[in-house]
């Protein structure tokens, strides 16, 4: 598990949209978003209010990488494991 000691708040908006909240610690935590609708994903590792790492779909699978949150890399769907294993990596860097 990439973060063993977080914290899960979910919230299911609609019974086509989940929205989960992973409380890291108190100045870090993952929001990941599913619309079964249109098929939006969305990973935001958020830290100190700003987001620093982030992966979505919206208009193709791309990432939002760490120290460069403005870009918008393409990529391959991720699983949920890899995103959650570049997180954790970010964590432990910050």
């Amino acid at each position: 598990m990439a973060f063993p000691k977080a914290a899960l708040d979910h919230t299911i908006v609609r019974l086509t949209h989940l929205s989960l909240r992973i409380t890291i610690h108190e100045e870090t935590f993952v929001d990941v978003y599913f619309n079964e609708e249109t098929q939006r994903t969305d990973y935001a590792l958020i830290h100190k209010g700003e987001r620093v790492y982030g992966v979505d779909n919206l208009k193709g699978w791309h990432y939002h990488p760490f120290q460069a949150v403005e870009q918008h890399l393409p990529c391959p769907e991720p699983s949920v494991q890899e995103v959650f294993e570049k997180m954790k990596g970010i964590v432990e860097a910050l």
